[in-house]
């Protein structure tokens, strides 16, 4: 089942089933926050390419233990990939933000310059 974000996609497709419930929830808050970041422009993908790596792992020793084999490499260029077009999805709504904060800043410039008579 495909989902809106594709990163949860990538985690559905290797942590399927209840069993990997409560690791697949953490995982994809992490790697949300970091699309988002990189996204915002606060990170890159190489910086945290070494994290990634230790996610892919731990992935993969998720689904040794129960009995599945994981292409790590593999598994670690889709979750490259998810996070990328997930960042690319939030950089929309961080022009938003920088445009929000923008508009607040000018009218509160405005407003502080602005004399009553």
């Amino acid at each position: 089942m495909s989902t809106p974000s594709p990163i949860l996609n990538v985690l559905n497709k290797y942590l399927s089933g209840p069993n990997f419930a409560s690791q697949k929830a953490e995982l994809f808050g992490i790697l949300r926050d970091v699309a988002k970041e990189i996204g915002r422009g606060n990170l890159t993908l190489e910086e945290f390419r070494g994290d990634l790596k230790k996610i892919a792992e731990s992935i993969a020793v998720y689904r040794q233990l129960s009995g599945l084999s994981t292409n790590v490499s593999q598994l670690l260029k889709e979750l490259e990939n998810a996070i990328q077009t997930e960042a690319s999805m939030h950089q929309i709504s961080a022009v938003r933000e920088r445009l929000a904060s923008l508009r607040r800043r000018r009218r509160g410039r405005e407003s502080s310059t602005t004399e009553f008579f």
